[in-house]
C-alpha cells in the first residue's frame, strides 16, 4: 500500500506483520515494524502528517508569513496598518529577503537586506527596519525561527 512518503510492507515469509518505511535523506527506511495492517496503515498516515507539516513550516517564506503577519496587526488594531502593508510590500516583499524561507534565516540576511535601503531616507529605513524585526519576532514567538536574531543598528 504506497502514500505519498511512506509505504506499508508485509514483512518477509508471510509472518502477518507489517512494517512502514519511508524514503529518508534518499534512503529508503523502516519507520516502524512488526505492527498489524491496521496499525502500520495509522503510522504511515501519521508519518506522512508529520512530515508535510515539517514541509510547510521550513518552508515558509517571508513573503507569506508577512500576510499573515499584517492580517493579525489589522484585526489587532494596530494603527497605520495601510502604512504597514506599503512599507512590507515595496521593502520588504519586493525584495529578496522576502523569498528567503523563515526558518533559514540569519542576522546576515537582515544585514543585507539594510544594506539594499541605503538610498531611502534615513527614517524610512528606521520604520522599514522596525516593521521587519516585529515580525521576525513574531516568528520567534509561532516557532517559525530559531533563537532570536541579533539586533541589527542602523549605522550613523
Amino acid at each position: 500500500m504506497k502514500r505519498a512518503s511512506a509505504t506499508v510492507e508485509e514483512h518477509p515469509k508471510g509472518s502477518g506483520k507489517h512494517r512502514v518505511r519511508a524514503r529518508i535523506g534518499g534512503k529508503l527506511r523502516t519507520v516502524a515494524s512488526g505492527l498489524s495492517l491496521a496499525d502500520a496503515t495509522e503510522s504511515a498516515d501519521a508519518y506522512q502528517l508529520v512530515r508535510h507539516e515539517t514541509d510547510l513550516r521550513e518552508g515558509l517564506t517571508l513573503k507569506q508569513f508577512g500576510e499573515g503577519f499584517l492580517e493579525r496587526r489589522e484585526k489587532a488594531g494596530v494603527r497605520g496598518i495601510r502604512v504597514d502593508r506599503n512599507r512590507w510590500k515595496n521593502y520588504i516583499e519586493k525584495d529578496t529577503i522576502g523569498s528567503l524561507a523563515v526558518a533559514t534565516l540569519v542576522r546576515r540576511d537582515v544585514k543585507e537586506w539594510l544594506d539594499r535601503r541605503v538610498g531611502l531616507a534615513y527614517r524610512t529605513q528606521i520604520c522599514a527596519l522596525n516593521l521587519l524585526r516585529v515580525a521576525l519576532s513574531e516568528a520567534v514567538d509561532r516557532e517559525l525561527l530559531d533563537g532570536v536574531l541579533a539586533l541589527v543598528e542602523l549605522p550613523g
